[in-house]
């Protein structure tokens, strides 16, 4: 669960700032600028996590596989598009941000889960937005 990522000690006690995330203004608790869990302003509840460069230290990897797994994303950093696709289905979007890296989409109950994923070393990023207002947002930039 959600709530169940911010009792892990390396998110325990981030430190937090006013932040823009789209066209949306709240906080974020950051670790440098791998991980970023927005909060929309007036609002209690995450409405955004995201998680860059996952690949390039071993503690990233270990968390960024430790938040998967409480966030039941049945994935791990590093996994193929393939093995991606085979337990999440088929994405409703797929764009490139560097040529090397495609994002892929999946509508996941209530939220919008983007997974980046390099052509060698599969799964090095995601995000899951929960916050309704973002997710349409995203979705109408496909």
């Amino acid at each position: 669960m959600i709530k169940d990522i911010l009792e892990l000690p390396e998110i325990k006690n981030l430190p937090s700032k006013r932040f823009e995330y789209g066209s949306f203004v709240g906080k974020v608790l950051y670790l440098g600028w791998y991980l970023l869990i927005f909060y929309r302003s007036g609002d209690n509840k995450i409405s955004a996590l995201s998680f860059d460069d996952i690949d390039s230290q071993p503690q990233l990897r270990d968390l960024a596989n430790t938040i998967l797994n409480k966030l039941d994303i049945p994935i791990q950093v590093g996994d193929s598009a393939s093995s991606i696709v085979s337990r999440l289905g088929n994405p409703v979007n797929k764009d490139s941000i560097l040529e090397s890296i495609t994002r892929m989409y999946f509508l996941k109950d209530d939220s919008l889960l983007c997974i980046g994923v390099h052509d060698k070393h599969g799964v090095v990023s995601f995000e899951v937005i929960y916050d309704k207002d973002i997710i349409k947002e995203r979705i109408m930039s496909f």
